[in-house]
């Protein structure tokens, strides 16, 4: 059996599929941005450390997940052009 591997999604690219929290790979399926789809990838980050190498993410609300969340924000706002709340928009 192989060793596992991590996946990370690559920013700016167009899915077919909505957003989940929770998928397997294989339901991954990125389309031309031109075509019509359910959601984007915009930013792609890791947290830094301690956090990185922490057994398990900055609980919700903890000062961690209220950094990562600022900074997408930020790069989300800079993708699109414009303030993203203003827009048919969710940041999952």
């Amino acid at each position: 059996m192989a060793a596992p591997t991590g996946f990370e999604p690559a920013a700016g690219t167009c899915h077919l599929a909505n957003f989940a929290q929770v998928g397997i790979r294989s339901s991954y399926e990125e389309v031309g941005c031109e075509l019509p789809h359910r959601s984007e990838t915009t930013y792609v980050g890791s947290y830094p450390n301690p956090a990185a190498e922490a057994s398990a993410p900055p609980a919700e609300g903890s000062a961690g997940a209220r950094a990562a969340y600022r900074t997408c924000d930020l790069r989300t706002t800079q993708y699109v052009g414009g303030p993203w709340r203003t827009g048919r928009l969710w940041s999952g």
